[in-house]
């Protein structure tokens, strides 16, 4: 999205600095598909509460152990901006094509955002035609960040020795690493949501096909669930995130006495009812302005996906089917170990989608860099 294209058979580090987490994944082509030459995960201590610095400070220290650690083969990485540093706006305009599009976009992202154009980064994409009232208009999807924030992210990358060829966002790394599913002949005329359940934020995003329509951050997820589960039980954060990860696990849950199952999902119940409104809506919004699309699936990922009650809610709140990704499903994972993983490797999409950035050129959603 802020720039990026790496060619060759090694694809760059994909580098997913999130809240509560820290994953890094390397692939390689090869005849039929990719092979995953290296995957490393670090996660934060859930019970300290870390300052931006120190939590800067332990993924440098994190990368550089990866690094080592890893079968990492160079230091060229792609990497995210976290949410926190990142705007996302739609906006309808009037899309003169005789006219520098780039610089109508700009200037009304000026204008309507109160952005500065000096010393803020502004990209879009160009999400359809839109009927508003008798005119068609262009959606147009905004990212901007600050430039504080865009060199902050690279200073750390820096100075974690890697080498950064493309800073790209949440949205659309988790768009790209389903792109090859979904540019099926069979799935060009149908709409899939994808759900990325964050430790701070959820974000979705609506596509078909090669395009995004739609893209939305809801300030409910991981995070906000364990505080609801410590306010009602009276735990600390971190017992809390340690129950709602045994509630992911059919084994491990089945020593949980009923009771304290009730009291978990009655904890969690307010939360999740929101924020499965919130992705519904989302996809009635885009139902209505673009139409003509059919509705598919809804997708999700990130470290959170696994909530149960959060897919139960969901499904009766949409009448599509509800799916946890499999974003390294058809990859070659032999040479790496996932753990405890359940197998669908589901908390892994951003960072595919990284290191899968300018693999191909027509699904690209940024710039070019040229280099290996």
């Amino acid at each position: 999205m802020f720039g990026g294209l790496l060619t060759g058979r090694l694809r760059p580090i994909g580098l997913d600095l999130g809240h509560d987490s820290v994953k890094m994944i390397q692939l390689m082509t090869c005849e039929d598909g990719f092979r995953v030459l290296a995957a490393e995960k670090f996660e934060f201590d859930p019970s300290i509460s870390w300052s931006s610095q120190e939590r800067d400070t332990l993924a440098i220290t994190a990368i550089k152990r990866m690094l080592r650690k890893g079968n990492f083969r160079g230091r060229h990485v792609v990497s995210c901006l976290s949410n926190n540093d990142l705007r996302i706006k739609s906006l309808r305009l009037d899309l003169d094509p005789s006219q520098d599009i780039d610089d109508i976009v700009r200037k009304e992202a000026v204008q309507r955002l109160g952005l500065d154009a000096q010393k803020d980064h502004i990209q879009y994409l160009i999400a359809g035609n839109v009927q508003q009232g008798s005119e068609m208009r262009n959606e147009v999807i905004l990212f901007a960040t600050s430039d504080s924030s865009l060199r902050k992210h690279i200073a750390l990358l820096e100075e974690a020795s890697l080498d950064p060829v493309g800073i790209d966002v949440v949205p659309c790394a988790m768009f790209r690493s389903f792109q090859t599913a979904l540019r099926r002949f069979d799935d060009r005329n149908i709409v899939n949501i994808l759900v990325d359940v964050g430790s701070l934020f959820t974000t979705v995003v609506v596509g078909r096909y090669s395009d995004i329509s739609f893209v939305k951050q809801i300030p409910i997820a991981g995070a906000r669930f364990n505080h609801e589960i410590a306010d009602r039980l009276g735990i600390g954060l971190d017992e809390a995130a340690m129950l709602r990860d045994k509630l992911r696990d059919s084994r491990a849950c089945q020593n949980i006495d009923t009771e304290s199952l009730h009291m978990v999902y009655e904890a969690m119940r307010g939360a999740i009812e929101e924020l499965a409104r919130e992705i519904s809506l989302c996809f009635r919004y885009c139902a209505v302005t673009f139409r003509g699309k059919k509705p598919g699936r809804v997708i999700f990922t990130g470290g959170n996906a696994h909530e149960h009650a959060l897919l139960e809610a969901l499904k009766r709140h949409m009448t599509i089917d509800v799916e946890v990704a499999q974003p390294l499903g058809s990859f070659d994972t032999s040479d790496v170990s996932f753990g405890d993983d359940s197998g669908l490797h589901c908390e892994w999409a951003v960072a595919v989608g990284l290191s899968l950035k300018g693999y191909d050129k027509a699904l690209m959603l940024g710039g070019e860099y040229e280099g290996n």
